[in-house]
């Protein structure tokens, strides 16, 4: 999962990101045997005795998973706690902009 330089992740949001992950993994693996996601051709490291398929498979739930990026996990917490966005901004170094346009797209 990325994260920005000097990033740590405060220790209570751990298990709501393994728990996170772990739904993000499951709804791939649904999608996936509803045909809703096409797979990439990329072999995953590790995993010479798959079949392609399976290789195509582990590596479509893979990139879904790197999808979650927790480095807006606190700020997302706080605001919806009720914090003032410029105690936000001070949480990451993450530009407004980016904040507000992840909170927006929250709503879809």
């Amino acid at each position: 999962t990325w994260a920005p330089d000097n990033f740590s992740l405060p220790e209570e949001f751990q298990g709501p990101l393994q728990s996170l992950q772990e739904t993000v993994t499951r709804i791939a693996e649904v999608s996936q045997e509803a045909g809703l996601i096409t797979s990439a051709s990329t072999v995953i490291a590790g995993h010479e005795n798959m079949t392609r398929e399976q290789q195509k498979q582990a590596n479509d739930k893979k990139n879904q998973s790197d999808k979650v990026l927790p480095s807006l996990m606190e700020v997302t917490y706080k605001w919806a706690k009720g914090s003032k966005f410029s105690e936000l901004v001070g949480l990451t170094d993450a530009y407004e902009g980016d904040i507000v346009r992840m909170m927006r797209r929250l709503e879809e």
